[in-house]
């Protein structure tokens, strides 16, 4: 999926969903996990994977 699309879908910035994509985030807000979350019909535990460092 393209981020313009996301972009269209969601609301949130682009510079936030290509830091998100990249991996180059180190905190999410919540309304942004939502606003995810509903436009991929999905839930917070598919969204993310927990990688012990």
């Amino acid at each position: 999926m393209k981020i313009a699309t996301l972009y269209k879908w969601t609301g949130i910035s682009r510079s936030t969903l290509t830091h998100l994509y990249y991996d180059k985030t180190t905190m999410i807000k919540l309304d942004t996990i939502d606003k995810l979350c509903s436009a991929l019909d999905i839930t917070p535990g598919e969204l993310f994977e927990y990688r012990k460092e």
